[in-house]
């Protein structure tokens, strides 16, 4: 938090948060005799990263004259989100000892691949004021605009409004 002047103040919050998921798995047991060629032996492996991060940027101002109290806030917020995966899966190995992908011994008409990447933002600005007097009427008014690359142009961007009105009773 920067305090500008009396009642006045900017602050920023950020963010990032990473997570990479390994996964392998292995079917097919040690073959018994006259068992050999009747069971399937297969590997698959699966890679994910996934990361986002967020910065928001807000300015604040809060004040109190006699009965009238007022609050106001702006913001403007980023956001980024990615993933990507990449898995492979193969079949038919002549032994179980097989242990990663490529290993020699599989037929190749077994073999998968697959990837995946995808990647958004998210950009908002940001805004609300609350009119309060003597604690007991408040007013409040909000509005937000966002704008995101997960829709095409022309329905990527839209606003949202909001008021209420309030009588404390006490």
């Amino acid at each position: 938090k920067y305090k500008i002047l009396p009642g006045l103040q900017f602050k920023v919050n950020g963010s990032y948060n990473q997570t990479t998921i390994d996964r392998f798995s292995k079917t097919g047991t040690l073959s018994q005799p006259g068992e050999y060629f009747d069971v399937e032996r297969s590997i698959a492996e699966d890679r994910e990263l996934a990361s986002n991060w967020s910065i928001d940027n807000l300015l604040s101002y809060q004040n109190v004259l006699g009965k009238h109290s007022i609050s106001a806030t702006i913001g403007y917020i980023a956001q980024n989100f990615s993933a990507e995966s990449l898995s492979g899966s193969q079949a038919g190995f002549a032994t179980d000892q097989t242990n990663a992908l490529g290993s020699f011994g599989f037929n190749p008409q077994f073999t998968t691949l697959t990837s995946f990447e995808s990647q958004s933002r998210l950009i908002s600005y940001i805004s609300q004021m609350v009119y309060s007097f003597d604690g007991k009427y408040i007013l409040n008014v909000n509005f937000r605009r966002d704008a995101t690359s997960s829709f095409r142009p022309g329905f990527n961007k839209e606003n949202y409004g909001g008021l209420s009105v309030a009588w404390r009773v006490s």
